[in-house]
Parts: C-alpha cells; structure tokens; sequence
C-alpha cells in the first residue's frame, strides 16, 4: 500500500489546537499534498490523543500557487467542519453557563484498517429559537449531526458545536 502521512494540528473556536495526522493515499510518483488544500476524511478522535484521518478527498483552491496574490485568495476560515451518525449516550444537560445544553455521542468509523469507536461532546445553545421545538434527545436514540469543531471538553473528547441534527436515522 502507498500512504503518506502528515503530522499537523487543527484548531477549534475557542483557543486550542488538536494533534492530527493525516493518512493518505498516495501511489508512487503522484504528487504530495500541496499547501492550502481542503481535505475530507473519516476520523477516530481518542480521547486525549491525536486524531487520526483518512483522507478521502482532495480539494486544491483555484488559482495559481505560485502567484503572489494566491494566499488572497485563500478563504481565511479556519473552522473544521464535522458530521457523523451515532447514538446518543445520555441526555441533554445545561452546561454551567445555563444556556448551552450538551450531551455525549457515541460514534463510530472505519479508520487506519478497523472499526474505532469515540464519543464526541455535542453543544447547543438550548435558550435560541433555532432549538426552541427541538425534542429532547433519547439516550440511545441514532442521530445525524453536522457541526463545527469547537474545542477539547475536561474529558479530552473534542466538542461540537451543532448546526443540525437529524433524529430517528434509521430504516423506514
């Protein structure tokens, strides 16, 4: 097999950063991974640890790398999208500061030739409108949830911030 790996970090939105490497096909002779790319992967995020990502996806910004104007061109949006399918493992509590609600997920991914499991810390803000007719999340309910990486919760799981949950997944 041809892989490359690359050691870097990612950065939630509050103020920490995450170890990752990267795991990515990568025949011989084909390019390596330029800078500036856009990558899209399966993840393992162990507590504490380093996250691990297979890439799946490339997306190299347009323009000419080598023109001085092309870092401008560069969105300047640092934000790590996230999204899974998992099954909630407790349910919604208010966080200290009475208006984020959280709760844990338990998800799973195909990730560096196994099946690994994690939990991933869920936030909302449970006092917005956007929330207001949201039912409470079942424990071990399946669930669809996108999101943005928001940082590393005492626990060591990364936290996300949702924007969308889809409830019930499953077969009709």
């Amino acid at each position: 097999t041809y892989y490359c790996f690359y050691d870097t970090v990612v950065q939630g939105a509050v103020d920490c950063t995450v170890p990752l490497e990267m795991r990515l096909y990568s025949p011989p002779g084909e390019t390596l991974l330029p800078d500036d790319t856009g990558v899209v992967g399966r993840i393992f995020a162990p507590p504490s640890g380093t996250i691990l990502l297979d890439v799946f996806s490339l997306t190299a910004y347009p323009g000419d790398p080598a023109s001085e104007q092309y870092e401008d061109a560069i969105p300047n949006d640092t934000s790590v999208a996230v999204w899974g399918v998992g099954a909630v493992l407790n349910n919604a509590e208010y966080a200290s500061d009475s208006q984020t609600r959280t709760f844990n997920l338990a998800v799973a991914d195909y990730v560096r030739d196994g099946t690994k499991s994690f939990v991933l810390e869920c936030l909302y803000d449970g006092n917005s409108v956007r929330w207001s007719r949201t039912p409470t999340l079942n424990v071990n309910t399946a669930i669809y949830m996108y999101g943005t990486l928001r940082g590393v919760n005492a626990q060591g799981n990364l936290t996300i911030a949702i924007d969308n949950v889809v409830l019930n997944v499953g077969p009709a």
